[in-house]
Parts: C-alpha cells; sequence; structure tokens
C-alpha cells in the first residue's frame, strides 16, 4: 500500500514542481533561514505543544531537506530511492496505526517551517489531515510600521487569549473585531469549550466558502467569516442547516467579493440641479411609475437636530415630487430593531430606503442582501454592497 501512495504522491509534486517552475517561482519548500529576519532583529520564544494547522506549514527550517519536496511538500525523489521506501512506511502507519510523535517547527508570521519531520508532514497532507501536533518555536520580529507585521502582533494578543493559530486576517483591527463577535470582552480568555465551537462554526462556514469557490477571491477565509458573523451574529452559524448556511453564503458572495476592493470613497459635496437625475441614476430601480420611499430615524424630528434635517430633506421631496414619489418615515429606530422597521417599510412596498445613522449599517447591509430589488442607502461612509450606497449629508 504504502509504495502505491508514494507514486501518487511522487506524480502530485512532479506536477506542482513543473507548474511552478513555468510560474517562474521556486519550485521547492521554502527555507526559513532565507527570510528569517537579521540576528539582533527578532526573539524566539517556545510555544509548546502545539496543534498546527496542516495548510500553514508551508517550509522546512534549513535548506536541507527543502529539495526532497515540491512546494506543496509532496515527494520528487525517485521512487526507487531509500527516501521513498522510508515515506512508504510512514505511509502505512498512518494507515494502520496513526502518526503520533509530534514534530519539531518554527513558527514566522504565523507560517509553519519544519525542523524534524517532513516526511510525517508530507504523508499527513497527502491524506489531507487538518492539523498535527508539534513543539513549535515562534520567531518574533521587531515592531515595524509595515501593515504584516502589526497584523501579526494583533494576531499575538489573540493568541494569547484565545490560543487559536488557524485563522487570519487582511485588515489591521481584525483579530479585535473577532473577539467581540463572538461575545468576549477586551482581554478575556477563551475556555476550551469556547475553542471548541468557534472551531466548529469556522470549519462549517469554510467548508461552504471554500466549496463556492473561495480560494479564488483575494481575501482570507477568515476576513470572509468575520464579515458574515459581523452581519448574521455568531449564533447564526450554530442555528442553520448546511443549506441554509450555503444559501446565506451565496446571497453575502457580493460582500466577499468587495472585501478585495480597496477604493477611496468619492465624497460629493454638491447635489445635481437636474431634476430628471433621480430618475436616471440608481434611485429608480424598478420601472415603476412611482417610486415610495421610507425614512428610518434613530430618534424623532422634535428631539433630533439630525433627524430633524432629514425630515426636512423628506418633506421637500414630496414638495419637489408631488406626482413620482411617496414617502413614509418610521422613528425611534435602535440597532435593536432597526431590522424590524426596515422591515416594515418592505411590507409597506417602499423601493427605496434612507436608513439615517451608520448604527443601522448592518441592518441595511442585511436587508439589500435578502431584497436586491429595493435600494437601500445607508447614511454611513463606510458601507459597500451590490445593492446599497451610501450617503452621508453635512448640515451646516
Amino acid at each position: 500500500m504504502g509504495r502505491e501512495e508514494y507514486g501518487k504522491a511522487y506524480r502530485m509534486g512532479k506536477k506542482d514542481y513543473q507548474s511552478r517552475m513555468l510560474r517562474g517561482v521556486k519550485p521547492t519548500l521554502q527555507v526559513l533561514d532565507d527570510i528569517m529576519p537579521e540576528k539582533g532583529s527578532y526573539s524566539e520564544y517556545p510555544l509548546g505543544l502545539v496543534h498546527i494547522p496542516i495548510d500553514q506549514i508551508v517550509g522546512t527550517k534549513t535548506v536541507g531537506r527543502s529539495n526532497s519536496f515540491a512546494g506543496n511538500f509532496m515527494p520528487i525523489l525517485r521512487e526507487e530511492s531509500e527516501f521513498a521506501a522510508k515515506w512508504s512506511s510512514l505511509s502505512t502507519c498512518h494507515v494502520e496505526e496513526g502518526i503520533r510523535d509530534p514534530i519539531k517547527a518554527y513558527e514566522y508570521m504565523n507560517k509553519f517551517y519544519v525542523e524534524e519531520g517532513n516526511k510525517r508532514v508530507s504523508v499527513m497532507k497527502f491524506f489531507g489531515v487538518v492539523s498535527i501536533p508539534g513543539e513549535v518555536i515562534r520567531i518574533i520580529p521587531k515592531r515595524t510600521e509595515e501593515k504584516e507585521n502589526k497584523i501579526y502582533y494583533e494576531f499575538m494578543d489573540f493568541y494569547q487569549l484565545a490560543k487559536i493559530n488557524y485563522i487570519w486576517f487582511t485588515d489591521l483591527g481584525s483579530f479585535a473585531k473577532l473577539h467581540e463577535a463572538v461575545g468576549k470582552k477586551p482581554g478575556e480568555m477563551w475556555t476550551d469549550e469556547d475553542r471548541l465551537r468557534f472551531s466548529a462554526a469556522y470549519t462549517r462556514f469554510n467548508a461552504e466558502y471554500q466549496a463556492k469557490g473561495g480560494s479564488k477571491l483575494k481575501i482570507t477565509p477568515g476576513d470572509a467569516f468575520l464579515s458574515f458573523i459581523t452581519l448574521y451574529g455568531y449564533d447564526a452559524i450554530d442555528e442553520k442547516t448546511a443549506s441554509e448556511l450555503k444559501e446565506l453564503i451565496t446571497k453575502s458572495w457580493e460582500e466577499f467579493k468587495l472585501l478585495q476592493e480597496d477604493k477611496e470613497i468619492e465624497l460629493k459635496m454638491a447635489p445635481s440641479q437636474e431634476k430628471k437625475s433621480l430618475f436616471s441614476s440608481i434611485l429608480h430601480p424598478l420601472s415603476s411609475p412611482k417610486l415610495k420611499i421610507a425614512f428610518i430615524y434613530e430618534k424623532t424630528p422634535g428631539t433630533s437636530a439630525w433627524t430633524y434635517a432629514h425630515e426636512l430633506g423628506r418633506l421637500y421631496l414630496e414638495q419637489t415630487f408631488p406626482d413620482e414619489v411617496i414617502t413614509l418615515c418610521f422613528e425611534n429606530g435602535t440597532q435593536e430593531n432597526a431590522d424590524l422597521l426596515i422591515n416594515e417599510a418592505l411590507d409597506a412596498g417602499c423601493n427605496l430606503i434612507f436608513t439615517t445613522t451608520p448604527a443601522f449599517v448592518q441592518a441595511s447591509v442585511k436587508a439589500a442582501i435578502a431584497n436586491p430589488d429595493v435600494r437601500i442607502l445607508s447614511c454611513s461612509l463606510n458601507t459597500s454592497h451590490r445593492y446599497t450606497r451610501n450617503q452621508f449629508p453635512i448640515h451646516t
């Protein structure tokens, strides 16, 4: 059995090797010694025995064994070699008994480099194992102003509390947002139960996300997961069946795609003077002869100057376009009842909705995803979705 498996792994390795060669990238394993910071510019910290995510093992500590494997950790030495015999023996051992001996590895910028146990890692990757135990030493670079360095330091703070190493983000502040999103206070430690629940939720989400094509997006699964639970709540994953979760991820795909973009907001300070622009722009999403527009207020015009200014705009809209629009307003909105107020507007037949405070951003995006034929304008500079637009009035 072991020899047969080695033959399969060998072919996978050769294919990956050739593919990397054609792309002009290094065809063998990364070597930590080649990318280490200069001596004196880093420190080492022993993490002890750690469950290492197999996908985050990307190379070896030294150059010695790097040329025995392609960049995907599959073997590339001939099938009649001594190396192949040892690999085959490990393969048989894994199938019959399971490989239990921990490897030795270094962690640098949340990637792992093997010092001892390269063949074990290769076998485990071949069989699709999720993680492997290892004695790990962390390489800690000095703080810099580089974004990746800052994210790594945020990760280390998060790791101290959660002891979770399999999630990564591309934006600063995301680890703290995740800590809060799962219901934790600043500085609060995670329990074993917390970690088990998170692992189950993240695994379920990631399976559906990858099946949909998540690997093709220029974001991490962690970016998508954080966006998802920020929008729908951490409990939503537990409450959804597999088919319901799949459907919700599909509906949220535009959100995930937008996370790839790093666009500056265009702030328009002067309104258009053309009356027809109301109907030639995004504000007229349907062929309906009359727009029914809802304004969702956080307070009332009598108790808030902010709401009063929006109310003046609503009344001006009715006076200016009496034959073309109908408007409704919904007062005393909160983050807790924003979903309910937007649903009331939808039930009333509104096809254009203004949510007039940044506090309603989450509810606005959820409603936009669920109702693609309705246009929702969120009063925030921090919201983007295929079916939402931003509007931010400045009152003087």
